[in-house]
Order: C-alpha cells, then sequence, then structure tokens
C-alpha cells in the first residue's frame, strides 16, 4: 500500500467515525465510489474499532486501525523477509505486538554469529505516545545488563524512515509451557521462579516496572534458563512512587489507556490507578498459581470488560491447593477433572500430592502476592522469592503467622535425623553431667579472664574509632591522625570479629568503623584524603554487615537508618567519580529506606534530616543530567523539611548548617538557570532578576554561616563553608554589576582559603575549595577588564587542581572543574589576541571534556560545555586562519556526535546538544538548519518538560527556519519555567519574547 492510500485511508476512516452510525455506510458509498477496495478496508477498521474493548489501549488501537488492515500488515511482514537493516538480514517473522513485528535476523558480516530479533516499529504506528514508547522501551533495554533479560545489542532506523533495535535472540519455550513438558516438579518450578524474581528485582533497582508480566515474556532456553522479554510497556518509576507520572509524560495509567494482559493485571492496574513495584508483585503472584495448578486464579469473560474488571478487583482467589479438590467451592468450572489430573500428573505424580504439596505455605505465599491492595502483599519480589526459598529449606515463611508451634515444627521437618538422635543421646548426655560440672567451673574461670581481655580490647578500638576521632574531626590539620587512629581501631576489630563471628553488636560496630574509615578516605564535601576507590571499597563493607544484620533483625530500626546513611554514601562517591546512573540507584534506594523510617517514626527528626539530604542529592544529580528545574524543586523541598526542624530537639548548629547548604544550592541552580538563558538567548530582564534572586540566597548563607563561625570559629568545616560563601557572592556581585564589591569579597575568600589550606595541607577538600577560589576569582578579574591578574589565578587553580587529580585519577568532578580551567585561558588569551595559547588551552579542554563525558555519558552539563568549547575553538581556527582545519575539526565532531544520537541509549540532552551545533557551529556554511529542527523536535518529544535547554534549542531552529509562530510559543513556555515567571507581567513578558526573537535572528 502507498504512503497516498494510507493517507486516503487514515482520512475516510476518521471523517466515517464522525458521521452517526446508521450513517456511515451511505457516506462511504458516495466518498469511495467505484473504489469498492478502499471501502471494504475502511468499513473492516470500524468493524474493529466496534469490537476494541476498554481493556485494549486506545493510542495503539487508533494507530492500528489508522493505518492498517490485517491484509496490509501481513504483506508488510512478508516483504521485509530477505531485507537487509544495517548489518542484519531478516530471515523470518516470530512475533507480532501492538507496536511493533519482531523478526528473526543473521549477520551478514558474520556469519558465524548468533542470530538476533529485530523488533521494527509497524508502518504507519508514528503518533506520540506510540514513538514514545517504542525508544522508551530501546532505552530502557539498554539500562538493563542482567543474564536473565534479553539484552540490547543495537539499533537504528530503517531506509525507509522505521525505527527499530536488535536484541539477542532466545529460541525457548514460554515458562509455562517449559515446566510442562519436561514435566517439573514444584520444587524444581519454584527454584526457576526464583531465577525470573532476580530479574524482575534487578529491573525494579533500576527504576523499572515490567508491567506486562506472563509466559509468553519469559522464554526459557533449552538448557533451562529463563530470559525476560518485552519492556513494551514497562514504566520508569521515580523515587517517590507515590507519584501518578511516568518520567515518559505517557500517560498509560489512566482508565481507557491500559495496555495490559487482563489475566495477569492486578487490580490496580485495572482501575487505572499508579503502578509501583507491587504491580509486578502481584503479576508474578498469578504467574506462580499458573505454574503451580495449571490454571489461573480467576475464570474470565473473553467478551466482557465490565465482568473481568469486577472479577479482579474484587474476587478473592481460592487457595491453589483447593483446585484440587473436585469438591472445593472454588473448583474452577472452566478447568475439566482430566486437565486438573495432568496437571498433577506432570508436577507431583496425583492429586492428592500435588494437594499436600500446595496446602501450608505455598497458598500463603500466593495469596499474599495476589492481595488486592498493593501495601498489603510482599513490599518487593525480593521478600517475594525470600519466602519461596525458606519454604524450600523448610523454614518459616513471613507469609504465615509466626507461632512456636510452626517454627518447631519446621525446624523438626528440616531436621529429621537430628531430632532423633539428639533425643537418643538426651539420656546420655544427662549421665555425663554430674562427671563435667567441676571441669565446667575451671573453664567458667579462664572464661572469664579471656572475656575481660576482649571487651577490654573492643573498648579501647571503640574509643580509637568513635570517641577519639569524633573530639578531633573537625580540628584544623586532623586529617592524619583521623585515619591512624580508626584504622588502628578497625584493625582491632577486625580480629575480635575473628573470634566472635555471631556476636551481633560486635559485627554493628566493625560496621560502622568500614563507614567512618570511608568518611576519610573519600567522603566529598567532607575532610579526606582523596581516595574514592578505597573509600568505595570501605563503604561496601560496611553494607554488606548491615544488611546482614537488617535481615536478621528487621525491626531495628537503627541498623536499617544506617544502611541507608551507608548507602547514601555510596551514592556521593559514584555521583563524584562520573556514575550518575549508579549515583540516582543509590539515592533513590536510601530515598525509600528513610521515607519507611520517617513512616513509623514521623516525628523523628533525624529521619527527617537525612530525607532532606537525599533530596539534596537527587537535586545535585539532576543538575547533572541537566534538569536545572526539577533540580531547583528537589532543593526546595529539602529546605522546608529544614526549616521545620528549627527549633527542634536536633543540635540547632548542625540544622542551621544544613539550612545553609539548602539556600546554598538553591542560589547555584538559580545562577545557573540565569547563565544558561543568558548564555543562549541574551541578557534579558528576566536574567538579572534570577541573578538577583541567586545573590540573595547566597547573602541567607554568608548571614548564616558568619552566625555559625562567631560561636564555632575554630572549626575547619565552618570555615570552609564561609570561604565558598564569599566567593559565590562575589561572583554575583559581579553579575549584578558591583564589580568592586565583588573583587573585595573575592578576596576575603581567597585569604581564608589559603589559610585554610596551610593549616590542613593533605586535606584535599580544601585544596579543591582553593584552586575553585582562584579560578571564580579569576573570572571577576577578567569580567572587571583585568586579563593579566585572571591568567595568574587561572594558571594557580589550574596547578592545584591537575595535582588533585593525579592523586585521584577517577574523580570526574575535578576532570571536569580541570576543563572549565583550560577553558577560561583560552578565553583569556583569545581576548588578548595570544591566539597560539588560545587554541592549546581550547585543544585541551575539548579532549579532556569528550573523554570524561564518555565514561559519563548522562552528565548534561558537561556535554553543553563540550558543545561550547568546539565552537569556541573552531572559531578561534577561523580567526587564526586556518579554516580548513576548523572546518575539519567540527566534520569530525558532527559526525562523532551523530553516531552516537543515533543509538537507542541517546538522551534529550544529546539530540539537544547535536541539534545546537547545527546550529551555531563553525564555520557557517556547515550549519543545517533543516537538520537541526528534526532533532530538535524529536529531543522535546521526549519527556523532558522542564528542560530548558531543550526549549532554547527548539526555539532558535524554529527562528532560523522563519517560523516566528512556534518559536513565540516555544519561548513562552521557557519563559513560563523560570523561577520568576508567576511575578513576570504579561507586557514584560511579550517585549521579552520580541527581544529573544531579535536576538535569535541576529544569531
Amino acid at each position: 500500500m502507498t504512503p497516498e492510500r494510507y493517507q486516503k485511508l487514515t482520512e475516510l476512516f476518521h471523517a466515517a467515525l464522525d458521521q452517526p452510525p446508521e450513517l456511515r455506510a451511505a457516506f462511504l458509498a458516495q466518498a469511495c465510489g467505484d473504489d469498492h477496495d478502499l471501502q471494504a478496508q475502511v468499513e473492516k477498521l470500524l468493524a474493529r474499532h466496534e469490537e476494541s474493548g476498554d481493556l485494549i489501549d486506545p493510542s495503539v488501537r487508533d494507530a492500528g486501525m489508522k493505518f492498517a488492515s490485517t491484509t496490509v500488515l501481513e504483506q508488510e511482514a512478508k516483504s521485509m523477509i530477505g531485507r537487509q537493516i544495517g548489518i542484519y538480514r531478516i530471515v523470518k517473522e516470530i512475533g507480532r505486538g501492538g507496536m511493533g513485528v519482531v523478526y528473526q535476523a543473521v549477520r551478514t558480516d558474520d556469519p558465524h554469529y548468533k542470530p538476533v530479533a529485530i523488533k521494527i516499529l509497524k508502518r504507519g504506528m508514528d503518533t506520540d505516545s506510540i514513538l514514545s514508547r517504542f525508544y522508551r522501551e530501546r532505552r530502557i533495554l539498554a539500562g538493563l545488563d542482567h543474564p536473565h533479560i534479553a539484552r540490547l545489542l543495537d539499533g537504528g532506523t530503517t531506509p525507509d524512515g522505521l525505527p527499530y533495535f536488535v536484541m539477542e535472540y532466545i529460541d525457548g519455550q514460554p515458562i509455562h509451557t517449559y515446566c510442562d513438558t519436561r514435566r517439573l516438579s514444584i520444587t524444581e518450578r519454584l527454584k526457576l521462579f526464583r531465577t525470573v524474581c532476580s530479574a524482575i528485582q534487578y529491573a525494579h533497582q533500576n527504576l523499572v516496572v515490567h508491567r506486562d508480566l506472563k509466559p509468553g515474556n519469559i522464554l526459557v532456553t533449552a538448557d533451562g534458563t529463563p530470559k525476560l522479554l518485552d519492556f513494551g510497556i514497562a514504566k520508569v518509576i521515580k523515587s517517590d512512587e507515590s507519584s501518578q507520572e511516568d518520567f515518559t509524560q505517557v500517560d498509560l495509567t489512566q482508565p481507557g489507556q491500559r495496555p495490559m494482559t487482563p489475566a495477569y493485571a492486578s487490580p490496580e492496574q485495572i482501575r487505572g490507578e499508579v503502578v509501583t513495584t507491587a504491580t509486578d508483585v502481584y503479576c508474578l503472584g498469578v504467574l506462580l498459581y499458573e505454574l503451580l495448578t495449571g490454571q489461573l486464579p480467576y475464570q474470565l469473560s473473553a467478551s466482557n470488560p465490565d465482568e473481568t474488571l469486577k472479577i479482579i478487583c474484587t474476587q478473592k482467589p481460592g487457595r491453589p491447593s483447593t483446585l484440587m479438590n473436585r469438591r472445593s467451592k472454588v473448583f474452577p468450572k472452566a478447568a475439566s477433572l482430566q486437565a486438573l489430573e495432568a496437571a498433577s500428573l506432570v508436577r507431583e505424580g496425583t492429586a492428592d500430592r500435588l494437594r499436600r504439596r500446595l496446602t501450608g505455605d505455598l497458598d500463603n505465599i500466593v495469596l499474599m502476592a495476589l492481595r488486592k491492595d498493593p501495601r498489603r502483599r510482599y513490599s518487593s519480589v525480593e521478600q517475594f522469592s525470600e519466602d519461596i526459598r525458606r519454604h524450600l529449606e523448610g523454614r518459616p515463611v513471613s507469609a504465615r503467622q509466626d507461632t512456636f508451634g510452626y517454627r518447631a515444627g519446621k525446624f523438626i521437618q528440616r531436621n529429621k535425623l537430628g531430632v532423633g538422635v539428639a533425643a537418643a543421646l538426651t539420656i546420655t548426655l544427662l549421665g555425663g553431667i554430674m562427671t563435667t560440672t567441676w571441669q565446667a567451673r575451671v573453664a567458667q574461670v579462664e572464661r572469664a579472664k579471656a572475656e575481660r581481655r576482649f571487651n577490654e580490647l573492643r573498648k579501647l578500638a571503640r574509643a580509637f574509632i568513635f570517641d577519639f576521632h569524633d573530639k578531633i574531626e573537625n580540628l584544623q590539620g586532623s586529617t592524619p591522625a583521623r585515619e591512624l587512629l580508626v584504622k588502628q581501631g578497625l584493625e582491632y576489630l577486625d580480629n575480635l570479629a575473628a573470634e566472635a563471628a555471631g556476636d551481633q553488636s560486635l559485627q554493628y560496630d566493625l560496621a560502622m568503623a568500614y563507614q567512618k574509615v570511608g568518611d576519610i578516605q573519600g567522603r566529598p564535601y567532607a575532610p579526606n584524603l582523596g581516595d574514592s576507590a578505597g573509600a568505595v571499597q570501605s563503604y561496601r563493607k560496611s553494607l554488606h554487615i548491615l544488611e546482614k544484620l537488617t535481615q536478621d533483625n528487621p525491626q531495628n530500626q537503627q541498623v536499617a537508618f544506617d544502611l541507608s546513611v551507608g548507602i547514601e554514601r555510596v551514592g556521593d562517591i559514584l555521583a563524584r567519580t562520573g556514575d550518575t546512573t549508579g549515583a540516582i540507584q543509590h539515592y533513590t534506594q536510601a530515598f525509600e529506606l528513610q521515607k519507611t523510617l520517617l513512616a513509623a517514626a514521623p516525628s523523628n527528626g533525624e529521619y527527617q534530616k537525612h530525607l532532606a539530604m537525599c533530596f539534596t542529592k537527587l537535586g545535585d544529580t539532576l543538575t547533572t543530567t541537566g534538569d536545572l528545574i526539577g533540580a531547583l524543586d528537589k532543593y526546595q523541598q529539602a529546605l522546608f523539611i529544614r526549616e521545620s526542624l528549627l527549633n527542634s530537639a536536633l543540635p540547632q548548629t548542625p540544622v542551621k548548617r544544613a539550612q545553609a547548604v539548602s539556600y546554598y544550592r538553591i542560589g547555584n541552580t538559580l545562577e545557573a538557570i540565569a547563565d544558561l538563558t543568558s548564555n543562549r538567548i541574551g541578557d534579558l530582564p528576566e536574567v538579572q532578576a534570577i541573578y538577583r534572586e541567586a545573590l540573595t540566597a547566597h547573602q541567607k548563607v554568608q548571614a548564616m554561616v558568619e552566625e555559625l563561625s562567631a560561636t564555632d570559629h575554630v572549626t575547619a568545616r565552618t570555615q570552609h563553608d564561609l570561604a565558598s560563601s564569599l566567593i559565590h557572592v562575589s561572583k554575583l556581585l559581579a553579575k549584578t554589576g558591583a564589580t568592586q564589591e565583588a573583587l573585595q569579597t573575592a578576596q576575603k575568600a581567597l585569604e581564608l582559603c589559603e589559610k585554610l589550606a596551610d593549616a590542613d595541607p593533605k586535606n584535599v577538600e580544601i585544596r579543591s575549595q582553593l584552586s575553585l577560589t582562584n579560578h571564580w576569582f579569576g573570572d571577576i578579574d577578567l569580567a572587571a577588564g583585568n586579563p593579566t591578574r585572571a591568567i595568574k589565578k587561572y594558571q594557580t587553580a589550574l596547578l592545584l587542581r591537575e595535582t588533585l587529580l593525579s592523586t585521584d585519577p577517577t574523580n570526574a568532578e575535578y576532570r571536569q572543574f580541570l576543563v572549565g580551567l583550560h577553558q577560561a585561558l583560552g578565553k583569556v588569551y583569545f581576548q588578548t589576541g595570544e591566539m597560539k595559547q588560545a587554541l592549546s588551552h581550547y585543544r585541551q579542554a575539548l579532549e579532556l571534556g569528550e573523554a570524561t563525558l564518555e565514561t559519563n555519558p548522562s552528565n548534561a552539563m558537561l556535554g553543553r560545555q563540550c558543545s561550547q568549547l568546539l565552537n569556541q575553538l573552531s572559531a578561534v581556527l577561523v580567526k587564526a586562519g586556518q579554516e580548513a582545519e576548523a572546518r575539519r575539526l567540527t566534520l569530525e565532531r558532527l559526525t562523532a556526535r551523530k553516531t552516537q544520537i543515533e543509538q537507542a541509549t541517546a538522551t534529550p540532552w544529546e539530540l539537544t546538544e547535536y541539534a545546537w551545533l547545527l546550529l551555531t557551529c563553525e564555520p557557517v556554511e556547515l550549519r543545517n538548519p533543516a537538520l537541526a529542527i528534526v532533532y530538535a523536535y524529536r529531543a522535546n518529544r521526549q519527556p523532558q518538560e522542564t528542560n530548558l535547554a531543550t526549549l532554547q534549542v527548539l526555539a532558535l531552529a524554529y527562528t532560523t527556519l522563519n517560523d516566528p509562530i512556534h518559536a513565540t510559543e516555544t519561548i513562552n513556555k521557557f519563559l513560563h519555567l523560570l523561577p520568576i515567571s508567576p511575578s513576570l507581567p504579561e507586557k514584560s513578558r511579550l517585549q521579552t519574547i520580541e527581544m529573544a526573537l531579535e536576538k535569535y535572528k541576529r544569531h
């Protein structure tokens, strides 16, 4: 079918839908004339439309009705056989779903390579919601690397414009078919099911809910390896799972827009309520029910969606064991006695054996997973799987009331031989008791001496780690002494732990000691030795112990709280070393633990304090990804919590310091928003207003820290905070025009940092702050018209930063600061006409920036900086008469970026930056506005409602292509996102839009 034919079919179908049902036939007869084939195709689509139930996703249904009949799809699928897609040749069709068709293919460049599966979007299914879902599935798969999840291998677009992705080909059977054909026992099925659970738990840890767990999406290969497939309707969850929104902004959780398989869907899916990890727990419960019994928990009507909804949401499923009893009230009418006997035969041999096997624990485990209220199910897939493990080992399960009789029965069941032998030995042992009493008294005296020595050594170790260390932690120059104390104490504890492995109290001390060591080795924003890798190792040792203690005693809130803090600390290191995704995962995990603790003790100030800290750190990672508006929201939530803690029972100095941190982050984010707006739109009136708000926030920080410093002047941390606040105030004073005041304030900050660095030369955090202070002082000097002094400041900062990086080469934060320093030197040398030096520093900045970006592709701020560096370097080359070199360099980078953004993992900011380069690159003749609008539009269609940079690029693209209407609309969206938007009068808004349009036209 030609595109023109598709278009005509689409228009007639929608026109017919607008007609009353009784007039459609006459309308079509007149509209189609002699084209009876066209009329028949439209009538077929109309008939399908009438048959579609409410449980079918309208976006899929509409796209299918608009563009394809069964005949067209069959023809399209057949035409794909033998075609070449990239390096792959299609062999045959192996599956078809609502969005796409899946084909088996082979690599043409390597005939010995294993076959692959290629999923291609169906022709015409390019509505916004379908494309968004398709690309989302591609992104989700790209982020999942697990042995039991089908791996994403490649992706791109076919020659005729259809998106596709390539996965490993799974030659297997649906899990229930595999189990039945191999006559697996209940125990074997449970073990296989636990393997599937591990894949789902991994997905949940990566913030992905599958939402369509059913046998057809879990294939088992011939060697018994299960593989999870089809994330087409998966959901990416936020850290706060109570939110109704997907990251994708595709509203799949509302009534009438619910893609699912009803037989395996949870009540909340059916009702269109919020979907969380508990939804997958329910789906797994249905799957386990089927694996155990051969039947589904409900008998559903395929023709009556309302009845299906009622059954799933209200009807209580019968116990799996009762299905084997024909006299039971819940005996399924649709299941024949022969079918049940067959199910029993392949599982346990007879119905009686199967009923006995399922009665008790397995009944309770399955029914707990199938509870209607998500809050009453297993709290995680891991807990669900753990109960199955405990059942297999004959241990008590959480789904059963924990009585003494139940636990005793479980003990005897798994220790039958031991209990029998013990009973026989009891009489013999009683006879020997009198003989050994005297010997026991002698041993008791020796044991008491050993315990005294043990306790004295433990007391000394605790004094080293917790008492002495905490007393000197905030003293200037104490970092080496802290390291010595904690490591000495840790050595004692290690030796003691080897002697008393079962002592939980000692294990807890050991875990906290490892956490202290990690802090000293590399905890960001605190005095440390700059050993990030060592810090992660120490933190993970601590977590390993705390996780075991939490499993053994889940009611111990202190251990659970310390576990959340340890997870958060690992996130800190991952964030600093450039693993943004890993950092977000750890912060989210800590956030969930702290929310649970706070729900149980809502007035606990410590829990509130750490929840605010998690908000802050999530804001930091959002800043890295370019979502400045989202980050600002997280910082404001943290500030709200911290202000509520003022005058609480907590020590007020740390509370006030934390409040200052919130204002500090808010000020920095406002400054970044203003910088972004100024750099890419111009110095609009709103920019100065945002700079003033940022200045106000940092002046609040300065006042708070000076107040703390007045009573705590010897504390290195307070002095460090004061230096940081002074330099930020000086920067914003310069940006708001108060240049002299800015220079005076910067000088105070520099003197304070130098003093702190001299007092504690091994403290890398202070040396890092000294480098930053010199860097920012140089910026102020340059703005004040003193390039010579600016160069000296930049070079001092550069030397400090290079020294820091040499001791901690994995520190991505140091590398990014180094990029900024080379860029600053390139700028100042260009302004002074020293082209050779300018080119040298710009080249170093770009090479280092791109190398750092490879290790952390999600760092949007660094990606934007690299785009700016490419343009700056090319402009200098053109100015220096090296236009050919500029053209070569730009073409090389554009080609590399093009390859990057065609990958399945391409993010909105990567699309945005590529579009920006196409609009702004040097030389000018390489610019391609027509192509830029394509990628700018793609970036804006992805879930980035708060991404200012994306909207700016789209506005520039519209203006360049002489589309003022869409440009105006996009700039207006941008202005509405700015923090000062509510106070902006409409007249001022219109004037600002006009100024921005003029700026873009001149560009």
